[in-house]
C-alpha cells in the first residue's frame, strides 16, 4: 500500500531546515554534514534518525514524501521545541529567509566574542553596544545578520536581546531574530524572555490568537518558578497578564474600563523589586490597557527611580519614564493642560531611545493632538500616526486612540 504524505506547512518545514543549518552551524548538504547531524541530534534528543532520512529531509536524496511525525517531532527537539506540532503552531506564517553574513556582521559579533558577560561591563562597552544598535536601527539588512550570528553568544543573548529589547522592530528583524534567540536559549528562564517577548509582539501587532499561543506557553511555567526568575522579567511576565486581560475583555473598545476587571499585582514585593526599576512595565501596561490612573499612580510610586542604572541607560530612562508619566497624568487629568503643555515641550525637545524611537513617538503625537486642538495639526498628527502604525505594524495604536477618546470624552 502507497506511504501516506504527511501534511505539514510548508512554512514551517522551511524554517525548520533552516533552523537546524544554524543550530548545527553547516548548511547539511554532504554526507559528513549529514553525520555530524545524526551525531548532534542523538547528544541533544537521544533519538536516532537514519542518515538516508535526514538525506531525504534535505533533498540529498530526492523523494515525494515529508519526513514522518517521528522524524519532525524529534527535529523540532533538536531546535528546542516540545513537538513539530506546537513548532508548526508558531512558525507557520513566519518567513524563512537565508540570512547571510556579510564582513560588518562577522566584525561585530567578533569584537564581542571574547568578552565574558558574567564579569563587571564596563559603560564603554555598554556605549559600543548602544552605538551598533543606532547603526543597526537604520540597517535592517544588518540587524537581520546581528541578531541571527549574536544569538549563539552568551554576550550576545545578553545584552543585544534582553538588556537592549528593540521595541521598535519587535514587528521586524527583532521579532524574527529571537526564532535564534530561542534556538539557542540555554535555559528555561531565557525560553521565558522570548515568549514574553513575542507575547509583546502580538498584542501590540493585535494578534490575539498568537498572543494566545505564546501565552499559553507561559502558563506551562509555574508561579514558584517565575518568582525566582530576574525582577526585570517578572515586571515584564505582569504587564503580559494585563495585556491578556485587555484582549479578554468583552467588547473593550466600547466599553470603559473597569478597575476591577484588573488583578492586583503584588509589584512591590520582594521577588518584584530590581536595579532596573521594576514596576514601571507594569505602569505602562495599565497605560496601554486605558487604565490611566491606575498607571499614574504606579509610575509615580517611590519604587521606580533610574539612580541605579548605569550613565548610558539613565538619561534615556528619564525620557523614556517621562514620557508615560505625561501620558498617563494628563488623560487621566492629574496633570493640568499647561503643566501637560510645559512638560509636552520639554520633553519633545529630548533625544529618544534609539530602540524605542517610534513607540514612544506614538505617545508624543497623541499629546500633541489634544494640547494642539487646530484641526490642521489634528489631521498632521493622524497622518504621522497612521504612517508609524504602518511602519511599526502596531495596529493596537488604533485602540488605543479609541480608549484616549473616550478617555477625553468623559472628561469633557
Amino acid at each position: 500500500m502507497a506511504r501516506k504524505r504527511t501534511a505539514v506547512n510548508e512554512n514551517a518545514l522551511t524554517l525548520l531546515k533552516r533552523l537546524i543549518r544554524v543550530k548545527l552551524n553547516l548548511n547539511c548538504s554532504t554526507s559528513s554534514h549529514i553525520q555530524q547531524l545524526q551525531h548532534d541530534i542523538q547528544q541533544v534528543t537521544s533519538e536516532y534518525l537514519s542518515s538516508q532520512t535526514l538525506n531525504r529531509f534535505f533533498g540529498i536524496i530526492h523523494t515525494g514524501f515529508n519526513p514522518s511525525m517521528h522524524t519532525l517531532d524529534t527535529l523540532a527537539r533538536y531546535v528546542g521545541y516540545k513537538s513539530f506540532s506546537e513548532f508548526e503552531m508558531l512558525h507557520a506564517e513566519k518567513n524563512a529567509e537565508q540570512v547571510n553574513s556579510t564582513f560588518t556582521s562577522r566584525f561585530i559579533v567578533s569584537v564581542f566574542s571574547q568578552i565574558n558577560p558574567e564579569e563587571h561591563i564596563e559603560p564603554g562597552i555598554l556605549q559600543v553596544v548602544k552605538n551598533i544598535a543606532t547603526l543597526m536601527a537604520d540597517d535592517k539588512q544588518l540587524a537581520g545578520e546581528v541578531y541571527c550570528s549574536m544569538a549563539p553568544s552568551v554576550f550576545g543573548r545578553k545584552f543585544f536581546f534582553e538588556q537592549f529589547v528593540n521595541i521598535d522592530a519587535l514587528d521586524g528583524v527583532y521579532g524574527n531574530g529571537l526564532q535564534y534567540y530561542l534556538l539557542n536559549a540555554h535555559d528555561r528562564e531565557q525560553k521565558f524572555f522570548a515568549y514574553i517577548l513575542y507575547c509583546y509582539r502580538y498584542f501590540l501587532t493585535a494578534q490575539s490568537a498568537q498572543f494566545q499561543q505564546y501565552y499559553s506557553l507561559l502558563n506551562a511555567y509555574r508561579q514558584s518558578e517565575i518568582m525566582a526568575f530576574h525582577p526585570l522579567l517578572i515586571d515584564r511576565y505582569y504587564a503580559v497578564l494585563i495585556f491578556n486581560q485587555v484582549l479578554g475583555r468583552k467588547d473593550h473598545l466600547h466599553q470603559a474600563a473597569d478597575k476591577d476587571e484588573f488583578t492586583d499585582f503584588d509589584i512591590w514585593s520582594s521577588h518584584a523589586k530590581s536595579f532596573y526599576c521594576a514596576g514601571y512595565l507594569v505602569g505602562e501596561a495599565l497605560l496601554l490597557s486605558g487604565e490611566f490612573a491606575r498607571s499614574w499612580e504606579i509610575l509615580n510610586s517611590d519604587e521606580i527611580k533610574p539612580s541605579s542604572l548605569s550613565g548610558v541607560l539613565q538619561e534615556e530612562f528619564i525620557t523614556y519614564l517621562g514620557i508615560l508619566k505625561l501620558t498617563s497624568g494628563y488623560f487621566s487629568n492629574n496633570i493640568s493642560n499647561k503643566r501637560a503643555l510645559s512638560l509636552y515641550l520639554e520633553l519633545n525637545e529630548k533625544p529618544l531611545p534609539v530602540l524605542l524611537h517610534d513607540y514612544l513617538t506614538f505617545y508624543l503625537l497623541f499629546l500633541k493632538r489634544s494640547l494642539f486642538p487646530k484641526s490642521i495639526v489634528r489631521k498632521e498628527v493622524n497622518e504621522q500616526i497612521n504612517y508609524l502604525v504602518r511602519k511599526t505594524g502596531f495596529v493596537y495604536f488604533r485602540e488605543f486612540d479609541l480608549q484616549l477618546n473616550r478617555s477625553e470624552s468623559i472628561s469633557l
